[in-house]
This record gives C-alpha cells, structure tokens and sequence, in this order.
C-alpha cells in the first residue's frame, strides 16, 4: 500500500470538485504499478531458479536422465 500525505490527500478531494486528472495520484498508482511488476519478475526468477536447482539435483541424485527428469517435471505441472 502506498500513500502521500494530508496536503496531497486536501489538495486532491479540491481538484476533485472542479474535475480533471490529479497527477500526482497518477503517478502514485504508475510508480506502484511498476514496483509490482518489478517485484513478480524478481519473484518469478527466484522461483525459476530454485526449481531448476532442484530439478538438477534430481538428475544428478537419483540416476534419472536429463530427458527423464524434464517429462516427470512437466507433468506435475
């Protein structure tokens, strides 16, 4: 949750009264759009990561080969 403080809150309820866009809620909600998006993809890869690990450590422990290893990884998916 992001917020701005009680002089954007007064001045954004004024603008809202005469009608148009309050940019700096606009740019609120495109900076923590974007730090989502950053977030997801930094997640996303951490996640790709450590099962990739695991998936080589599978294939190195158990005996499987890599083709094996890769069929019974994507059909638990």
């Amino acid at each position: 949750m992001r917020t701005r403080n009680v002089g954007y809150d007064i001045f954004a309820g004024l603008k809202t009264l005469i009608g148009g866009e309050v940019e700096s809620y606009t740019k609120l909600q495109a900076d923590a759009r974007e730090q989502a998006l950053q977030r997801m993809i930094s997640d996303a890869e951490k996640w790709v990561q450590t099962h990739i690990v695991h998936k080589i450590s599978v294939i190195s422990y158990d005996g499987w080969s890599i083709r094996n290893s890769c069929l019974r990884y994507c059909s638990k998916t």
